[in-house]
């Protein structure tokens, strides 16, 4: 992921019925402006973009959980695949 994808996202004006939209690409370019804006441009965030980005289709889920906001903006990342979850802080 570059920086100049990172700025694009930055900058675009989320429309609120984004989940609506039919285009997957553009409902995932969304999803990763929104997470941007809300927890800023981190590593985690990084990553977890880099990962929806890159995957195939396996079926799992990768979600991003606020921790202590007063403290790092700190997150969880949990990825979710059959049946099985996986923490990383």
């Amino acid at each position: 992921m570059t920086d100049e994808y990172v700025a694009e996202l930055m900058e675009l004006e989320i429309l609120p019925n984004f989940m609506e939209l039919k285009a997957l690409d553009l409902r995932e370019k969304y999803h990763h402006a929104l997470i941007l804006k809300q927890f800023g441009d981190i590593p985690q965030v990084r990553t977890v973009i880099e990962h929806e980005i890159n995957r195939p289709n396996t079926g799992h889920t990768v979600t991003l959980t606020p921790l202590d906001k007063g403290r790092y903006n700190q997150i969880a990342v949990s990825v979710v695949r059959e049946g099985t979850i996986s923490n990383r802080q």
